[in-house]
This record gives structure tokens, sequence and C-alpha cells, in this order.
């Protein structure tokens, strides 16, 4: 049984390698924010940023909308009234760099994506991986999380050991997810892929033996996995690699180019680190 404290090292290095691969051509010394810049950013960047047409767009609108899906802690789940996580916390950096509000909406994963196409939301941020059928309706920042999708089933379950036994088993995924995606490459569009707009509900099904395994993410299989001790397990053969974006609408470059630019500023300063390091708790969960 996978440890969840392999997940956070995994992740940190993750972080590390996204982070020296975000450089790009620039390579000036404005690379490293400084604290002092960072603590300055909701007011001077204001001033710099609204020469980008979209950031001053929010700053004129005053809020930032940011769709999301609040079922994949750590990267966002709710806490008491409130959507909490990694992706809500580099929205609020980006809300307050650019001296604006947050506007979270949370919705089920395909409607979140949706929210974006159709310009109704600013930006999702929902642990959304970058695909050639979503490359087709919104585009996508630089990476800034490494992932995998798993296969999860029943503890006592021997019949599945990796992706070759999948081919006559009802596999449960979250409807628009990687997850979902990468099911159908490896069986077919079939009536054995039952979808669900929530992990949790498929993750139960799977325990009440209407479905024979679940394709989802690591991270919240991690802590499902803690959650459900000895009734769940996570296969060692990965489904495949995966990379967490931020969604914006097709053809915004602009938007796009500033979220780029934030999200180089808090890997070069280690802020998305610092960040995620707040969440290694809810990773490491009951060892």
């Amino acid at each position: 049984m996978k440890k969840v404290s392999k997940l956070f090292a995994f992740l940190l290095a993750g972080v590390m390698t996204l982070s020296l691969a975000s450089c790009g051509s620039d390579d000036s010394s404005s690379g490293a924010a400084s604290k002092a810049s960072q603590a300055a950013a909701g007011s001077s960047a204001a001033a710099s940023d609204s020469e980008n047409p979209e950031v001053a767009r929010i700053q004129k609108a005053g809020v930032l909308k940011v769709s999301t899906e609040a079922g994949f802690e750590p990267f966002e789940y709710v806490d008491g009234d409130k959507v909490v996580g990694i992706d809500m916390d580099i929205a609020q950096y980006m809300a307050d760099k650019w001296g604006v509000e947050l506007e979270v909406k949370d919705m089920n994963f395909d409607t979140a994506l949706a929210e974006v196409a159709t310009g109704n939301s600013d930006m999702a941020l929902a642990g959304v991986s970058k695909t050639e059928e979503r490359d087709q309706n919104m585009d996508f920042s630089d990476p800034y999380f490494s992932s995998n999708q798993v296969i999860v089933v029943k503890a006592d379950n021997n019949d599945i050991t990796g992706k070759a036994d999948l081919e006559d088993k009802t596999i449960g995924v979250q409807s628009g997810t990687t997850g979902d995606i990468l099911a159908v490459e490896t069986v077919g569009d079939t009536d054995k892929i039952k979808r669900y707009d929530k992990y949790a509900v498929a993750l139960q099904d799977m325990k009440n033996g209407q479905i024979d395994c679940v394709i989802m993410d690591s991270y919240p299989a991690q802590k499902a996995l803690a959650q459900n001790e000895g009734e769940i397990k996570i296969l060692d053969e990965a489904m495949g690699a995966d990379e967490y974006c931020v969604a914006v609408s097709e053809g915004n470059a602009d938007l796009q180019k500033a979220v780029n630019e934030v999200l180089k500023e808090m890997k070069d300063s280690g802020k998305l680190e610092e960040i995620f390091n707040n969440y290694k708790s809810s990773l490491e969960g009951d060892e």
C-alpha cells in the first residue's frame, strides 16, 4: 500500500522541476521575486499589470471569477462554508496581486470548464490537465503541478492488477476528467464506463459492489485511502502521467500570459512550494 509521504516528496519534486522548466528565454534577475515585492504586489502590480488588457478588464470589474469542483482535496474542497485548497490559494494570490476580490464558483467539473469556454468565468482551477479535446475549446497556462492517474479497487480485489485487466470490468470515473478520457482510450466508450459528478460517489458504489474500480487522480485517491483504510487500495501501475494547468477561454492570449507570469513568480519566489507545504498534513493523512 502506498504511503502518502511518498506522494508529498513526489509533488515537491514536481514543483521544483516545473519551476526550472518554466523559466523560458527570460533569464533576467527579475525572475526571483523578493519578499518585499510580493508584499507590495497588491498595490504596485495593479498599475503595471493594467497594461495587460485582460488584467485591466478584471480590475475594472473588481472581481476575479474562478470556477472549480470542490471535491478534489487538497486542491479544492469545502471547509465550513468556504471552498479552500491549493488551487484556491493560487487564485487568491492572483486576485490579491491584481487588487480585486476573488469569486469562487463551485460546480461539477464539466460545467466548471464550460463556464470558462463560454466566458462566464475568467479561469478554472480544478486540477485541470490539458488534453487535445479541451484544447479545442480553451487555452491553458504552463503546468504548475505534476500528478498521476491511478486505479482504485476494493482491498480484497485480486482480479484487477493493472490496465490490462480492465477490458471486461465496470469502471467508474468522474465525468469529463482525465480519468474519463483514459478509460475511453483503454476500453472504448462503452456502457462499462460509469460516469459520476463526484469521486466520492464512485468510490462508494465500488465499495458496494456496483462497479469494479475507479480511475482517478492520485491526490484524492490518497485521501480516500486514508479515509477508507482496509477497504480500498491503489494499484501500483498508474494509468498515466498528468499535469495541472489553469484553463482560460480559447484565444485569450493576454490572460494566459498574465497567469503564466504570476505562476512563474510564485515558483521562482518559493510561494507555490509554501502553499503546498500548508497542505502537507492533508496529504499525509493517517499512515
